[in-house]
C-alpha cells in the first residue's frame, strides 16, 4: 500500500501503469538502520494517447527491508535520485541521496582542528568533486613524512631518489607551499654533506631541482638560493670521487654536464658548453636545433690555477631555461626581469687548505651567449644588461649584479656577456613604458625631461642668488638667523647640482652608489636645517633669547651635517646593493 500510494502520487489514477522495483545494490545506504536503495519504474500510457507515447517516470526509495520489501510497513524515499559508491581522490565514497554532503574523516590528518573530507551528492544522483582543502594531500603528508628523516651515508641515495619522486609528484598548488619547500631544502642541504652520494643520487638530485622550477616563484624565492648551492656542492663531490664517470642530464627546464677534462688540452684550448634547442627538447654538445646558450672558459683561466691542478680538472656547467631559482629582488618583476636562460661554469680547484678557490679577476674573460626569451608580446625593451648571480648578496638569498660583466648586442638581438669570474650569468631587461600601448610617448617624455631640467637650473640660479644676497648686504648679515639660511640653501644646491649632474650616470655600479648615497645625505641634510631654522623660531618667539652666541651656530652646524651621515653610512657598511632602486644600471630607467 505505501509503495502504491507513492507511485499514485506521482502517476494519475486513471492511467495504467506497468511498476517494475528492483534493489540497485545491497550496500547499506544508512548503516545504522540497514536501509537499502531500490529504484522503481513507472511506465504508464494515458488513455487518449498513441501507444508511441511512452512516458516513464522514476521513483528512487529507501525499503528497510530488502527481501520483503513489499510487505515494508514504513518507506522512505527521494525524488532527488542517489549517488553512486565510488571510490575518488584516495576516499571511499558511500552511496549518498541527492543534495547530501557526505563528510569523511581526513586519512592523512586535517590542516586544522575538525578539518574533514567532503563531497556534495548533488540533485538527480552525480557526485560533484571532492572538497579536500581542510584536509592534508598524499603528497604534503609524504613530505611530512621526510621532515623527520635521518640521513646517514648508508641512506643519503635512497632519500635522494624518494624525494626526487615525491617532488615530481606534486603537480598542485595545494602541494607546492613554502613548508614542503623548506622540507625540501632541508634535506637536500644535509644530504650534499655526506660524501657517500652515489651519481644515481646526484641523479636523483639533478631531477628534483629540474622539478621544483615549475613552483611559484613567490614559493621558493627565500630559498631557491640555497637550492642552487647545494646541487653545485653535490656536483662538486660527484667529480671529484674516485669512480666517476662524466655525467650529462638534460630535463625540460635544465640541463647539467658534470665531467673531468685533460688539464693539457684545457690549458691550450679551453672549455666550452653549448645547449641547443629543437621543439623544445634541450640538447648538450651537440649540433641540433638552435643555439640557445653557451659559454666558453679560456684557457687562461686554468693558467692562473694550474699551480693547483692535478693531470685532470674537474668541472661542471649548468643550464636553467627560466630564472625561478635566481629571483631578482628590489625591483618591479613586471617591468624589469630576466629575458633569457641562465648559464653557469665551474672548475673545481682545491687550495692549499682544501678549501675550493673562487675563480676571479680573469685576465681573459669568459665569454656568454644568451639568446632572449620570454619578452612580452608587442613590446620593445631597453638596456639588455648581463649580469651575474651573488650568492652572498642580501643576507645569502642571492640577487643578480652587473659587476664584472660587459654587454654586447649582435645584429640578430642575440647578447654576448664578457665576465671575469665564474658563477652563474643571465641577461635582464627592462620594458617599462616601452610596450605599444605606452601611457606616455617618448617625445611627451622629453619634453618633461626638459621642463624638469629647466626647473633644476633656475632653482640652482635662485638659491645661488639667496646665498650672495645673504652674505653680500650688511643687514641682512647681522641678522641672527642668516647663517641658517645660508647652511639651508648651500644644502639645497647640492642636492639639486648632484641629482641634476648624475641622476642618469648609471654606467656603473659605483657611480650609481656614489649618486644614491650623495642624494640621501644632502637631502636629510637639508631636512635638518629646515628643523634648526624652526627651533630657532621658537626660541626667539617663545622663549625670548636676545642673543646667540658664536658656539650655538658651530653645535648647530655640527648636528645638522654629521647626523644626516648615520643612516646613510649604516646601510652603505651593511650592503652597498640596498642603496640600488633598480638592478639595470646600463641605460634603464632608475625607479
Amino acid at each position: 500500500k505505501n509503495l502504491e500510494s507513492i507511485i499514485l502520487t506521482y502517476i494519475p489514477k486513471e492511467d495504467d501503469v506497468i511498476v517494475n522495483c528492483y534493489i540497485v545494490s545491497r550496500r547499506p545506504i544508512d548503516l545504522q538502520n540497514n536501509t537499502h536503495r531500490m529504484e522503481c519504474k513507472a511506465s504508464h500510457f494515458p488513455i487518449l494517447q498513441s501507444f508511441s507515447s511512452l512516458v516513464e517516470d522514476v521513483v528512487t526509495l529507501n525499503l528497510l527491508n530488502e527481501t520483503d520489501f513489499l510487505l515494508a510497513t514504513t518507506v522512505s524515499f527521494s525524488v532527488f535520485g542517489f549517488c553512486d559508491y565510488e571510490t575518488k581522490s584516495n576516499y571511499s565514497w558511500m552511496e549518498s541521496i541527492g543534495g547530501e554532503v557526505v563528510q569523511l574523516p581526513c586519512e592523512f590528518g586535517a590542516v586544522m582542528e575538525g578539518g574533514k573530507a567532503e563531497r556534495l551528492c548533488m540533485e538527480g544522483g552525480h557526485w560533484q568533486d571532492p572538497d579536500l582543502e581542510l584536509c592534508v594531500t598524499y603528497v604534503t603528508y609524504l613530505f611530512q613524512q621526510f621532515s623527520d628523516e635521518n640521513i646517514t651515508a648508508e641512506n643519503v641515495n635512497s632519500v635522494l631518489i624518494n624525494l626526487a619522486e615525491v617532488v615530481a609528484m606534486a603537480n598542485d598548488l595545494v602541494d607546492q607551499t613554502p613548508t614542503n619547500f623548506g622540507v625540501v631544502v632541508e634535506l637536500f642541504n644535509t644530504s650534499v654533506e655526506v660524501a657517500e652520494v652515489t651519481e644515481q643520487g646526484v641523479t636523483a638530485g639533478i631531477n628534483m631541482v629540474d622539478d621544483i622550477q615549475d613552483w611559484p616563484e613567490d614559493v621558493v624565492q627565500q630559498m631557491s638560493s640555497f637550492v642552487v648551492q647545494s646541487l653545485e656542492t653535490l656536483l662538486t663531490n660527484v667529480v671529484e670521487g674516485e669512480n666517476f664517470t662524466n655525467l650529462t642530464f638534460t630535463g625540460e627546464d635544465s640541463a647539467f654536464v658534470a665531467e673531468r677534462v685533460n688539464t693539457s688540452n684545457a690549458l691550450m684550448n679551453g672549455s666550452s658548453f653549448t645547449v641547443s634547442r629543437d621543439n623544445g627538447t634541450l640538447f648538450v654538445k651537440t649540433g641540433t636545433g638552435t643555439v640557445f646558450a653557451s659559454i666558453f672558459l679560456p684557457g687562461s683561466l686554468f693558467v692562473q690555477v694550474s699551480h693547483l691542478l692535478a693531470e685532470e680538472v674537474g668541472m661542471f656547467s649548468s643550464l636553467y631555461e627560466t630564472a625561478v631559482l635566481f629571483p631578482l629582488s628590489g625591483v618591479n618583476r613586471s617591468e624589469i626581469f630576466i629575458a633569457s636562460p641562465v648559464i653557469g661554469a665551474s672548475v673545481v680547484v682545491r687550495g692549499d687548505e682544501a678549501n675550493l678557490v673562487p675563480i676571479m679577476d680573469l685576465s681573459e674573460p669568459v665569454i656568454i651567449h644568451l639568446q632572449l626569451i620570454n619578452i612580452p608580446e608587442n613590446a620593445t625593451f631597453t638596456g639588455p644588461l648581463c649580469v651575474s648571480w651573488d650568492f652572498e648578496a642580501l643576507g645569502g638569498q642571492g640577487n643578480w649584479t652587473d659587476r664584472g660583466c660587459n654587454t654586447t648586442i649582435s645584429d640578430n638581438g642575440n647578447i654576448t656577456c664578457t665576465c671575469h669570474h665564474l658563477t652563474n650569468f643571465a641577461v635582464l631587461v627592462d620594458i617599462s613604458s616601452r610596450t605599444n600601448m605606452a601611457l606616455v610617448s617618448e617625445t611627451l617624455e622629453d619634453v618633461l625631461s626638459y621642463v624638469s631640467w629647466i626647473g633644476l637650473i633656475i632653482s640652482l640660479i635662485g638659491l645661488t642668488l639667496t646665498v650672495i644676497a645673504l652674505l653680500a648686504f650688511k643687514k641682512s648679515r647681522t641678522k641672527d638667523i642668516t647663517p641658517i639660511h645660508v647652511h639651508l640653501c648651500i644644502a639645497l644646491i647640492c642636492l639639486l647640482f648632484v641629482f641634476l649632474v648624475g641622476i642618469e650616470r648609471t654606467e656603473n655600479t659605483a657611480g650609481c652608489i656614489t649618486v644614491s648615497v650623495l642624494i640621501q645625505y644632502f637631502t636629510l641634510v637639508a631636512v635638518m636645517w629646515m628643523g634648526s631654522e624652526a627651533v630657532f623660531l621658537f626660541q626667539l618667539i617663545i622663549i625670548v633669547v636676545v642673543h646667540f652666541h658664536r658656539r650655538y651656530y658651530i653645535i648647530n652646524a655640527l648636528i645638522c651635517w654629521l647626523i644626516p651621515l648615520v643612516p646613510v653610512v649604516i646601510p652603505l657598511a651593511i650592503n652597498r646593493d640596498l642603496l640600488i632602486t633598480s638592478a639595470n644600471l646600463n641605460q634603464t630607467r632608475q625607479l
